[in-house]
Order: structure tokens, then C-alpha cells, then sequence
């Protein structure tokens, strides 16, 4: 036996440590008449390893039931010390396994250790030794009949005619001729071969796939590996073809009628809206020059109607992107119809009345609508599922990092949140490979967010032991160059159950970035909220750095800038201490520093313009730590002891501000949108908690229980 066809290729990859694909493949080489490339892992197939293989390079391509044997080897060459790793394997390809080689070729340590010499100048060379065995070589060609699509068209497919992965499959030396292949075909089906006539499939350009011509004497006169690259030509992968056989009354089959260029093979299915079922009803070969009258007689007998039933027939044109099922012209004929062979006809019977209005889908084209949406939702569903799946069994290679920005506090404060400054489940969420350094991570985040990465400081969040939540410290340049895994690992130092990260920005006036200052001991980051007692509105309005040693004064025109209150505005300012158990914010003392506030890094400030005299009165929540308080109880979800655990409704009264529990005592039934208005005059006053009945709106007996919260 001769020594294979061996060859060999070499591939330099150069910026190696900045691929992002998962996946990277060479360009294809050529050894033995076949075409394959190298396909490696950059960071690993799920191994701490880099991952190389031998892959089929034409696969999607090749015909079904293809096989090629090759002897291989693969390689990383030592750039310096010409010391190179190795390793040979050999394997009968196919389908399935496209590829082959090694999972844990290197471990990625050895590889980026630059004494090695495998990675120089971020190039790394690779190497791949080729030999292919010859072997026979086999055609795929599957058949469908009519047996197939009646079996398949209302249960399996509902559009076009047939799936051809699950009709008969026959495995083909490719040197046989096609004359013999048909004797096989034979004894398969039980037809003898001058009763046979096969069409060749064709993909149209609206994506549907149909019967597209018979094959010619010529044609079948050739081999069937010449017959596949016909095939080719109209868009078959596979030689995929349809038998034509008919038959008489007693299911004797009979030879093929001669089809000339004015007939059509047309293929009909039938719809039956009263039990919404559709089903294949046969073929008719038809005149170019008839019209559908003519058949209408045939088709009543292929589904057992009377001869002059009344139906509607409709022409299925396309599917994708959407639905096309038009009315047919009986008017005009087959060939002014624009009809051609292996065209879809459905047809039905008529719908009047109150048949129409009483039925979901009372015709064709609105029962293929529901079929396709029904069948994108579950493609949709399964799809989410997959998904879903895959990255639960990846989870423990992946860390997510959730960031949390300016722009995210800004949104949420004062709309979805007012305590603490984001829900880390609404911000921007990365799912990254955990041994991808943290300084690759940051050129993500520069993809994503359009801030270039000199520009970027990032933040670890820290849960304090008053249940906040607040950045606590910037990451060191020793912690970024860490790989994201290695980082997380510290997180949960801090009681991160996650890698959560607040991005800081600065901006200058014209909104470009400028690099963050340089922090020191005596810089403390502040967060600001500013509320507004008129409106009763919080919001967030910035962030800044202010040195222990510095005193609220210092920072006051600062703030009012912020907000566009004049330079000298008299502002009250609170620190935001916690809210848990119950709203914790105080006055912040002007008179001493930060530091000596014991305010740090991530605390929270909230300022508001000073409230005097009658606005005070008139104001229900004049202050922030009562417009906290406020939301804290509104937020909680409150239950009435002892009255069937109804949520309390909150209402007003004077001065006094109460939560309002409203029964109708007659009928134990729960109001729960009783008006101000329905409370009578005398309940205007402060009280504790008590019972009350009187006399409401429409002379209905209600209970009325109060809990003064402010007066």
C-alpha cells in the first residue's frame, strides 16, 4: 500500500493574548484532495489548558455519510530553544466528530511563560503534519414518496412538503451508475424501475424547497457522484430526490405519463378548519392552459366531497419571513397563474356565516399564521432553554460582573430605589471567563461604554454591617492585573455573593473624560442625593472627593452648583446613615471635618434648600429624614394585625397622617379605594390606635383603624 498524501502547514498567530473569540481557526490548507484548517481554544475548551484540534474545513458542506481518515500531528514551536510540543494522534472523521486532537494540549501557564519561548512578541507558531488515508467514498441520496409527506404534512411539517431527515437513506458508492442505484431502489419499495421517475429538490429563492425537475435519460445514465454535483448546482447538500410513482384503482403501479414543458406537477394538501388539521391530499400533473375549474371535480374526490362541493383554494407561496398563502384565480389559467412544477395548492371547504365567525382559523392562510407563530414561540422557548442550560453547566467557568455607573444611579434614585444608590440587578451585567486578566476585562467595558480604558476607575461594593450597600475602595493596579476569578475571590472577601464594581468616571465640561484623580488616605468619596420638599422628590446629583480635613463649608457652593441654586443658597445637608431596621439619617455638623464626621469612603449626603417658617407647616415631609421616613413605611409591605392581613391604605387628615384600614362590616369584604371623602368630618383628629364605627358614604357600617405616623 502507498504512503499517504502528507503535507504539512504552519500558522502564525499573531496578538495572542488579545483574542476574544472562544473558537480561532486557521485559513484552510489542502492534503490529499481535502481541505482542513487547525482550530484552537485560546483559553481552553473548559481546561486551565490551550486546546488544538484538526478540523474538517469543508464540513458544513460535504454530502451526508461522509467519512476521511487521516494520521496527524500537531504543534507549538519553542521560538527560542527550537524545543517544541508535540503530540500525534490519527482519526476517522465524519460528520459528528469534524474535528479531533487534544483538550489539555499545554497548560496555559507553560504557554505564556515567556522563558518558554512558545509566546514572542504575542505570537505564537503553530504546526500541523497531515497524512490522509484514500478511502472509498460514499453518496448520500435520500427519497421521499407520497407515503412520506402524507405520513409527515398535519403532524411533523405543515409548511412546504417534507423533512428529508426522516425519509429513506440510501448510502451510495459514488462510482455506481444511477440505473443500478434505481435497481436498489426496487427492492427497497417494491417498484419496479421502469414504473420509477425521480426529481431533483431545488431551494427556492423565498427559502421553500420543492420538486424542481425530473431527471433526464442522460442524467440517470451517469454515475452517482456525478449526479450529486448536479445536484449541487440547485442548492442540494445532498442528493435528495423525489419518486414518482402512480398507480391504478387496485394500487398496481403504472409507468410515469411522458410530462412535456405544458405540464405541472403541483402537490395539494387539504384543510379542514372545523377540526383546524391540515394534510397531504395527493399530486395532480396539470395543463399550463387549464384553469383550476378543471379539478375542482378531482380534487372534491380526494377528500371524499361531493363532486360540486363549494371550496376554496389557496396557493402556499413562502413561509419565512412571514406567511404568503394566497387565493388562486379560477379565472385565468395554471400557466398565467405563474404556477410551476412542484408548486403547493391547499384547498378547503367554503366557510359562510356564522361557520366563519364560530371558528378560530376559519381558512388556510390564517391557520399557517398560527402554525408559524406557534412554532417560532416554542423554537424561542427551546432556544432560551438551551441557553439557559449551557450557561448553568458553564457557570463555574465564567464570573459575572455587574457595573454600576453615574448614569445607573441617576435613573434609579428617586424612581425604583431612594435608599442606598442601585439595584445591581438593573445595571449593565458581563459574563467573562474567569481567567481572562482584569486589564482585558477593561478594554470590554471601553467597547461597551465608549470610555477609554486610561479613564476608568473601578470600585469594590462592601455590605457594612448596618446592612448598606456602598462602593468601599478602589481596585489596586496589583488587584487588576489579577485575573477576573482571582478578583471575584477578593470580592467575597467583602460579602459580595457576585464581582459588583462601581465604574468612575470623570467628566469635563464639554462631557470628555478625563483620568481620575489620584487617590490618597485623605480623600474620601462622597455620594449625593438632593431632595426636594416641595415636590416631595429625591434624585441623584453627583459624586465627589473631599479631603478628611475638610469641612462642609468648604464644599457648599459645590453643591449648590449641582442642583443651580444660587452660590450663597442656605442648605440643609444629612448624612444617609441606614434603613434598617427603621431610617437612620442625621444632620451633618458644618462646624467640624469630614474625617472627624466619621464619614468614608461610598458614604451617602443628602442636602436640600432650608425649609422655614410657614413652608415648614405647610409641607407634609419638610425634610429628608421625614420624607425617608415616609418611604421606608410606604415601601414596606404592612399588614393590619388581626384583620386578615390586608395591606394598609395610607390617607391624610389635617395635620395628622394616618394608615386607614376600611372593612364593610356587613359583608367581611375588603374596600380598598374608599375616598377621603368617604371618611365622616369627626374622625379630624389625632388619635392612637383605636376602633371606630360610624356612618359612611351610602349608609354602609365601616371600621376605621388609625396609626398616627406624623404630625
Amino acid at each position: 500500500m502507498e504512503d499517504p498524501p502528507t503535507s504539512r502547514f504552519t500558522w502564525r498567530i499573531e496578538n495572542f493574548s488579545r483574542l476574544k473569540t472562544k473558537k480561532h481557526y486557521s485559513d484552510a490548507f489542502t492534503v490529499g484532495g481535502y481541505k482542513w484548517r487547525i482550530l484552537i481554544f485560546p483559553k481552553g475548551n473548559n481546561v486551565d489548558h490551550l486546546s488544538m484540534y484538526l478540523d474538517v474545513a469543508d464540513a458544513p458542506s460535504l454530502p451526508y455519510g461522509w467519512t476521511r481518515k487521516a494520521q496527524f500531528s500537531l504543534a507549538v514551536i519553542d521560538q527560542i530553544h527550537k524545543d517544541s510540543v508535540r503530540k500525534d494522534t490519527q482519526y476517522q472523521f465524519n460528520a459528528r466528530e469534524s474535528d479531533w486532537g487534544f483538550t489539555t494540549f499545554m497548560a496555559l501557564g507553560e504557554l505564556y511563560d515567556p522563558a518558554r519561548g512558545y509566546l514572542v512578541n504575542d505570537t505564537v507558531v503553530v504546526e500541523a503534519e497531515v497524512a490522509v488515508d484514500r478511502v472509498v467514498e460514499y453518496t448520500v441520496i435520500k427519497v421521499a414518496r407520497d407515503v412520506d409527506l402524507a405520513e409527515q404534512i398535519g403532524k411533523d411539517i405543515y409548511f412546504d412538503l417534507v423533512d428529508h431527515d426522516k425519509v429513506k437513506c440510501f448510502r451510495i458508492q459514488k462510482q455506481m451508475s444511477f440505473n443500478l442505484f434505481k435497481e436498489e431502489v426496487a427492492k427497497e419499495f417494491g417498484v419496479p424501475v421502469r414504473f420509477q421517475r425521480f426529481w431533483l429538490w431545488a431551494k427556492r429563492q423565498n427559502h421553500t424547497y420543492r420538486p424542481n425537475r425530473p431527471l433526464t435519460p442522460l442524467e440517470e445514465a451517469r454515475s452517482v457522484g456525478q449526479l450529486r454535483e448536479v445536484s449541487n448546482k440547485v442548492h442540494n447538500a445532498e442528493l435528495k430526490l423525489f419518486l414518482e410513482v402512480d398507480l391504478v384503482l387496485d394500487l398496481r403501479p403504472v409507468p410515469p405519463p411522458d410530462e412535456t414543458k405544458e405540464d405541472i406537477l403541483l402537490f395539494f394538501k387539504h384543510y379542514d378548519p372545523e377540526n383546524e388539521e391540515l394534510r397531504y391530499a395527493g399530486r395532480l400533473m396539470v395543463k399550463r392552459t387549464g384553469k383550476p375549474t378543471d379539478i375542482l371535480t378531482k380534487l372534491n374526490e380526494m377528500v371524499g366531497y361531493a363532486p360540486d362541493e363549494e371550496i376554496e383554494v389557496y396557493e402556499e407561496i413562502k413561509f419565512r419571513p412571514n406567511v404568503m398563502c394566497e387565493p388562486v384565480d379560477r379565472n385565468i389559467t395554471f400557466g398565467a397563474s405563474q404556477l410551476e412544477d412542484g408548486d403547493i395548492i391547499c384547498f378547503q371547504r367554503a366557510v359562510w356565516g356564522e361557520h366563519a365567525v364560530r371558528q378560530r382559523y376559519p381558512d388556510v392562510s390564517s391557520f399557517l399564521d398560527y402554525v408559524l407563530y406557534r412554532q417560532e414561540r416554542l423554537k424561542r422557548e427551546q432556544e432560551e432553554k438551551e441557553h439557559k442550560n449551557k450557561e448553568k453547566a458553564e457557570d463555574h467557568l465564567y464570573a459575572v460582573i455587574k457595573v454600576a455607573r453615574d448614569e445607573d444611579l441617576a435613573e434609579q434614585i428617586g424612581k425604583d430605589i431612594y435608599f442606598d444608590l442601585v439595584d445591581h440587578d438593573k445595571v449593565k451585567c458581563f459574563r467573562i471567563q474567569k481567567q481572562m486578566p482584569f486589564n482585558l476585562f477593561k478594554e470590554e467595558v471601553a467597547k461597551e461604554f465608549g470610555v477609554p480604558v486610561r479613564f476608568q476607575r473601578f470600585w469594590l461594593w462592601a455590605k457594612r454591617q448596618n446592612h448598606t450597600y456602598r462602593p468601599d475602595r478602589p481596585l489596586t493596579p496589583l488587584e487588576e492585573a489579577r485575573s477576573v476569578g482571582r478578583l471575584r475571590e477578593v470580592s467575597n472577601k467583602v460579602h459580595n455573593a457576585e464581582l459588583k464594581l462601581f465604574l468612575e468616571v470623570d467628566l469635563v465640561l464639554d462631557l470628555r473624560p478625563i483620568p481620575p484623580p489620584v487617590e490618597t488616605k485623605e480623600d474620601i468619596l462622597l455620594f449625593f442625593k438632593h431632595y426636594d420638599p416641595e415636590n416631595e422628590e429625591l434624585r441623584y446629583v453627583g459624586r465627589l472627593m473631599v479631603k478628611r480635613t475638610g469641612k462642609l463649608t468648604d464644599i457648599s457652593t459645590k453643591l449648590n452648583e449641582m442642583v443651580g441654586y444660587a452660590p450663597d443658597e442656605e442648605i440643609e445637608v444629612y448624612e444617609e446613615i441606614r434603613f434598617r431596621p427603621n431610617v437612620m439619617c442625621e444632620p451633618v455638623d458644618r462646624s467640624i471635618t469630614f474625617g472627624a464626621s466619621q464619614l468614608k469612603d461610598g458614604d451617602i449626603v443628602c442636602f436640600q434648600r432650608a425649609v422655614l417658617g410657614e413652608d415648614a407647616v405647610r409641607q407634609r415631609y419638610p425634610d429628608v429624614p421625614s420624607f425617608l421616613d415616609y418611604m421606608r413605611n410606604r415601601l414596606l409591605p404592612q399588614t393590619n394585625p388581626g384583620l386578615n392581613n390586608t395591606p394598609f391604605k395610607f390617607t391624610k387628615y389635617s395635620n395628622a397622617y394616618m394608615l386607614v384600614y376600611i372593612r364593610e362590616s356587613d359583608k367581611e369584604k375588603i374596600i380598598c379605594d374608599v375616598d377621603e371623602k368617604d371618611i365622616a368630618e369627626h374622625l379630624r383628629v389625632r388619635c392612637s390606635a383605636r376602633h371606630n364605627p360610624i356612618k359612611a358614604a351610602g349608609s354602609r357600617i365601616i371600621t376605621v383603624v388609625m396609626w398616627e405616623l406624623r404630625s
